[in-house]
């Protein structure tokens, strides 16, 4: 554009200075020149104009697409931090759910643990288990069938009562005796045994 200008602008002064009417040709340069700058002025602002709508375009496009990255991240941060809050909830209730049982298994050691060191009363636990058969002073043959213990050795009592808790003691009692002791603790049956050696 600015080649054409000069050109025209050059060739308007070559033509000038031949002509006869110098100013008729430098008018006439003149409104060669003004038309060819208008001209050039116009296109340049449509191209201007053009370029512009172009980066407009372009820069609306960009937009979007950076907009739509942006929702996708965000929908993906939500989706990951919801799963991030299950993934925390399930955990923390299985965490619970441990707890509670390891808590519960505490509770029933201790209370295994209280039972085998507290004091037994032999006199009482004789009274629940074992008088109704034997007599309230172990006097009687348990059922008209076993031996009378009144007066037996703690230590044979003893032996009684863990073989028939492991199943080497007994003959035609065996199965109603077990019965009676796999439930005793070695302190409980150590108390009843105390207690039937001094009847």
């Amino acid at each position: 554009m600015k080649n054409s200008l000069i050109s025209i602008v050059v060739a308007s002064l070559l033509i000038g200075c031949t002509s006869d009417e110098p100013s008729k040709s430098i008018q006439s340069a003149e409104k060669s020149v003004e038309a060819t700058t208008t001209k050039v002025v116009k296109e340049a602002k449509s191209s201007t104009k053009e370029d512009a709508q172009e980066v407009k375009k372009e820069s609306s496009s960009i937009m979007d697409i950076a907009h739509n990255s942006i929702n996708d991240m965000s929908h993906a941060a939500h989706n990951g931090l919801n799963e991030m809050s299950s993934v925390a909830k399930s955990t923390q209730d299985s965490v619970s759910k441990m707890s509670e049982e390891a808590s519960k298994k505490v509770d029933e050691s201790i209370a295994a643990v209280k039972k085998a060191i507290e004091p037994v009363d032999g006199g009482n636990l004789y009274a629940q288990k074992c008088s109704s058969c034997h007599g309230v002073h172990a006097e009687k043959k348990a059922m008209n069938a076993s031996q009378i213990i009144k007066g037996w050795s703690s230590e044979k009592t003893t032996a009684a009562l863990n073989g028939y808790k492991d199943g080497s003691y007994g003959s035609n009692m065996k199965a109603i005796m077990s019965a009676q002791v796999n439930s005793l603790n070695e302190n409980q049956i150590q108390a009843l045994a105390n207690y039937i050696s001094k009847q």
